[in-house]
């Protein structure tokens, strides 16, 4: 599952704004992600894997 959700979620209760006004975006959660997938099955350390997710 996307971490995401669950904090736009928790933003959306706490604030008690309408589902509708809360929106979120996690470019460098995705970026962190991916490369962790990467990494993971190149069995190489996270930090020898240069990679950028744009867009979503």
């Amino acid at each position: 599952t996307n971490p995401l959700d669950a904090m736009c979620w928790t933003a959306c209760q706490v604030s008690k704004f309408a589902k509708n006004r809360v929106i979120g975006m996690a470019g460098v959660l995705d970026t962190a992600r991916y490369r962790t997938f990467i990494a993971s099955e190149l069995n190489v350390s996270m930090e020898n894997v240069q990679a950028m997710v744009l867009g979503g």
